[in-house]
């Protein structure tokens, strides 16, 4: 770059490199996202915006507002996946097949469908942690609440779902999980 870019000089007129066309081009995203995605995560939004501005001032710095976003919104790029343990009657996958599998004798209670076997049980809890929203906090549980995309079994009325409800415990363990009713 010619001239003087901290003085803010620069008489050979190269003030668009690499670094500048990318922070436009971040800038531009940034101002897409905020008309286009309503107030979902607005202060992240104005965050990464003014890191971008920021970066376009600052010569042979970019990238600040995905650095502004990660920092901000980190733990949800690395989703988190519970253990589903072996476990027993009140927990685990003993649990689950004994009270929701397809084959239990239990009435009025969700059940998974008979095309679910263990691998696929694994896959739905995965997609739930994966898909869901935000996990919420019920005593000592987590619980998220989750369409994974698939009918996967009943509901306790008996109607199909794609729908699931997953409980951990605070060790990150399957308690539970089971179709619920369509949201």
């Amino acid at each position: 770059m010619g001239g003087a870019p901290v003085n803010g000089i620069d008489p050979a007129g190269r003030w668009l490199t690499p670094d500048t066309i990318l922070d436009i081009g971040f800038i531009a995203y940034n101002i897409y996202a905020l008309a286009t995605g309503g107030r979902k995560a607005l202060g992240i939004k104005l965050s990464a915006l003014g890191a971008d501005i920021g970066g376009l001032l600052i010569p042979g710095v970019t990238g600040l507002g995905t650095a502004s976003r990660v920092a901000r919104e980190g733990k949800k790029l690395l989703p988190f996946v519970p253990r589903l343990a072996q476990g027993n009657l009140k927990m685990g996958l003993e649990h689950i097949v004994h009270r929701h599998w397809h084959s239990s004798g239990f009435a009025h209670v969700s059940k998974f469908g008979a095309d679910v076997g263990v691998k696929e049980l694994h896959g739905i809890i995965h997609d739930a942690a994966t898909r869901g929203t935000d996990w919420r906090v019920e005593g000592a549980s987590r619980v998220i609440e989750s369409n994974v995309g698939r009918v996967i079994g009943t509901d306790p009325a008996g109607h199909a779902t794609s729908w699931v409800s997953v409980v951990i415990n605070q060790a990150g363990e399957v308690i539970t999980a089971y179709p619920i009713p369509l949201r």
